[in-house]
This record gives C-alpha cells, structure tokens and sequence, in this order.
C-alpha cells in the first residue's frame, strides 16, 4: 500500500502497520508518520533534527500505544531536554 512519495521514494507498508504510517503528523509539517520515522531510523546518532522531529510528533505517541518498547515514559524524560515537546508527544494522537 503506498502512502507518499518525497524525492522518488515510495514508502510502501502493509498490515498494521499501515494504519499508523497513513497518519499524518499534523502542525506545519503535516507529514506522514512512515517518512519521520523512516528519517528518524536512518539518521545519524549525531543528527537530531530527524529524531528529534519524530519524538516531538504525535506519531511518537501513535508507536508507544502499537508497540510497548521498554519504558517509553522514562525515556521521554530523558529526551525532553534534547527534544522539547516529547513527553507531551507520548501522551498525544495523531488526528484522523
């Protein structure tokens, strides 16, 4: 199932996972949640404008209730100095 295509690349998911990629991040950006992930996973360590843009967007909240990976709550504190916006984001949804 296709759901956008930036710069030639077509990001393609399946099963439900679908459901969360076809969200929409909403705000200026209103990106899909598939590509600030995609951009997140394949950042640098060092380049936190991907990470940060994905932790700061509802679609961090989205993952968090899909997909239990450790203590999110517990991370968000830690990344809310580098990323604001993030423990506000864990709580959030993304708009239909």
């Amino acid at each position: 199932m296709p759901i956008g295509n930036d710069d030639d690349v077509t990001y393609t998911f399946d099963g439900f996972v679908a459901e969360f990629g076809c969200s929409k991040s909403g705000g200026a950006a209103n990106q899909y949640c598939a590509k600030i992930v995609m951009d997140e996973m394949n950042s640098e360590p060092q380049d936190m404008a991907p990470k940060c843009a994905y932790y700061s967007s509802c679609c961090f909240g989205e993952m968090h209730r899909m997909v239990k990976l450790g203590n999110m709550a517990q991370r968000a504190v830690l990344l809310e100095e580098k990323c604001p916006g993030t423990r506000d984001a864990l709580a959030s949804k993304c708009a239909a």
